[in-house]
């Protein structure tokens, strides 16, 4: 009798263990689900996030008494060459103020703050983004240094400025979304953005880009 007891003892222990170790393996492929789904939106809508955000610097920069500020953006918005963006290569939290902003824009019946995708980032693929106007880099790739060390570098192609993207914070029905975007194009010229995305007829597109601020 007591070996029927240690017997039913044990088989009753392998199948608990048996059924938390699915648990586990099944939350960890409903993360990557979770994960993958984002991915496929950040993919959906990065080029429209880069035209929305970026700043030609060339227009931006070095403006000086007397010029003629409409001539000069006319004549760059022409060039057809092909801009280099530095693309940072992971993922970046979201800043605490800009935290607060996505938790008001949403009803709290729609949307809950998800804090571990501050903590766990996720690497860009560039590849994944080909297109007509842009040449991404990863933003490892440029000379280390100081923080001036890449706008004072030369370089033979036209560099463009560095953008930082945080991860996508979605609605609990994963129809709408906000993410944080930074972009800089010198050492005393950038923006800090809040863009606000949304799916309409099958489609992931931007739905509104908020400077939060800017030097």
């Amino acid at each position: 009798m007591k070996l029927l007891n240690i017997i039913f003892i044990m088989l009753l222990f392998f199948t608990l263990n048996n059924c938390r170790q699915k648990e586990v393996v099944s939350m960890g492929k409903e993360s990557d689900r979770y994960l993958n789904f984002e991915k496929k939106v950040f993919k959906e809508v990065f080029l429209e996030i880069v035209d929305s955000t970026h700043k030609d610097g060339r227009v931006y920069l070095q403006e000086l008494p007397g010029m003629d500020f409409e001539k000069r953006k006319a004549k760059f918005e022409k060039d057809t060459n092909k801009l280099v963006l530095a693309i940072f290569d992971f993922t970046w939290p979201i800043w605490k103020e800009n935290k607060k902003e996505i938790i008001n824009h949403y009803n709290n019946s729609e949307f809950a703050y998800d804090d571990s995708k501050d903590i766990q980032k996720f690497k860009i693929d560039l590849q994944e983004f080909p297109n007509s106007k842009y040449i991404f880099k990863y933003n490892s790739k440029f000379p280390k240094g100081d923080k001036y060390k890449i706008w004072e570098t030369k370089y033979d192609f036209e560099f463009a400025g560095a953008l930082v993207f945080s991860r996508i914070q979605f609605t609990k029905n994963f129809q709408k979304g906000a993410l944080a975007v930074s972009y800089a194009c010198g050492t005393k010229c950038g923006w800090n953005y809040l863009v606000f995305i949304k799916k309409k007829n099958q489609k992931w597109i931007v739905e509104e880009v908020k400077v939060t601020s800017m030097s």
